[in-house]
């Protein structure tokens, strides 16, 4: 009897084998599926990382340069009696000095400009009053800095340097607001605690009856 039993049972669970190798394949679909998303979010964030870590290096030198510039490199233009000046050299007044450091704070602004595009095609936002305040402060009135004494160009230094720190601070606020950091899961404290749990539970039953 319990053996006609166990036949006609194998027997129904055969005829549902088909069953089996369909729900196999699509169980291999999904895992191959949520594999290929983690990798894919793994690697857009390495690669959003490594873009922050960019921008964040031409900032530090940019800060660099405006030190440099405002504090040590602000000579007045050479004026030379004996050169008959134009009316282009009367109303400029630009120094050799002034027109580098501007050509490289814009180099450089270009480059941030562009990964700041790259950030933000990756969903991660950023606000461009931040870099704003940086190429003000490094660059108003920088063609004329020989004519303010050290204090005042030491301050307006000192500016550049916290609007540089300012917008590092905020490219990595956005980037951990958009890609949070994981806490590790431990399973077996997991299962730990769920198997306390349970044994409260089942306690709390033999104590009613």
């Amino acid at each position: 009897m319990n053996f006609s039993y166990l036949k006609d049972t194998l027997s129904q669970v055969s005829s549902y084998a088909w069953m089996f190798s369909v729900v196999s394949i699509i169980l291999v679909f999904i895992g191959w599926f949520i594999t290929y998303n983690n990798s894919l979010k793994v690697a857009t964030r390495s690669e959003s990382k490594s873009i922050v870590d960019a921008i964040s290096k031409i900032l530090n030198e940019i800060s660099d340069l405006s030190l440099d510039y405002w504090v040590n490199q602000s000579f007045p233009p050479k004026s030379n009696p004996y050169v008959r000046k134009t009316p282009k050299m009367i109303g400029g007044g630009v120094t050799p000095g002034a027109r580098l450091y501007l050509t490289a704070i814009h180099g450089k602004s270009i480059q941030i400009n562009k990964y700041v595009i790259f950030l933000k095609s990756r969903g991660i936002f950023i606000s461009d009053d931040f870099f704003s305040q940086v190429y003000l402060k490094a660059t108003f009135e920088c063609e004329v800095s020989y004519r303010y004494n050290k204090g005042y160009r030491v301050q307006r230094a000192q500016d550049v340097s916290s609007a540089c720190v300012e917008f590092i601070m905020h490219l990595y606020d956005s980037f951990q607001e958009n890609h949070p950091p994981r806490k590790p899961v431990f399973i077996l404290k997991k299962l730990k605690y769920l198997d306390e749990k349970i044994d409260a539970w089942y306690q709390g039953l033999y104590e009613r009856h």
